[in-house]
């Protein structure tokens, strides 16, 4: 109920890995009484699909590193990032929103790996 243009700020746009550039007119929840002053309704999830081709499962035999498998996926998919930046120009979610999800992710420990007995 309470959508209003907010220009994406030199800062938001770094966040966001320069996605949406700086200056770039986009909708914002500004606070109502039906959102609680919160500018938000509801949750939307971040999707990424990472299909496994070919090329791919070769990598993944061959022991590629995380940085090579990482660069041959993002050839063929946007990640958490690139949903997160067509949900902001769709208005479904914020910069600040998808900025929190994917720097949020991208802290978590990766798992140990695991130690082969000998």
């Amino acid at each position: 109920d309470c959508l209003g243009d907010h220009e994406i700020t030199r800062a938001e746009s770094e966040l966001l890995s320069g996605k949406i550039a700086t200056g770039t007119v986009v909708t914002k929840g500004m606070g109502c009484d039906t959102c609680q002053n919160s500018g938000f309704r509801g949750r939307l999830p971040l999707y990424e699909v990472i299909e496994i081709d070919p090329r791919l499962e070769k990598m993944l035999h061959e022991g590629h590193s995380e940085a090579s498998l990482m660069a041959h996926v993002r050839e063929r998919a946007p990640g958490i990032l690139g949903d997160g930046v067509d949900k902001i120009h769709l208005g479904l979610t914020t910069a600040q929103e998808v900025a929190r999800a994917v720097h949020e992710d991208a802290a978590l420990p990766m798992p140990a790996a695991p130690v082969s007995e000998v």
